[in-house]
């Protein structure tokens, strides 16, 4: 599969513990500016919008959805002028 053609996502059954882990790894590693206060897509403010974008930050990056936090959908999760990677 092809990352361009896809969008990783997270799953929404993952516990918010586990995503807060996973957004401060991804924001450790790669460029999260988009998802900061005053960047892009940092409304709505949650922690699920947030670790979606990070989620798919790092897909795009790696070409590898986590899979034990994420699903791949072809169904462009971008809102607004929020657009992901």
């Amino acid at each position: 599969m092809h990352p361009s053609k896809f969008w990783c996502v997270v799953n929404l059954a993952i516990p918010a513990d586990k995503l807060q882990r996973f957004l401060d790894y991804a924001c450790y590693k790669f460029d999260c500016r988009e998802i900061l206060l005053g960047g892009i897509c940092f409304d709505p403010d949650t922690l699920l919008d947030h670790a979606n974008y990070a989620i798919d930050l790092v897909y795009k990056a790696i070409g590898v959805c986590n899979h034990e936090i994420g699903l791949l959908t072809t169904r462009d999760p971008s809102y607004g002028q929020c657009k992901f990677p």
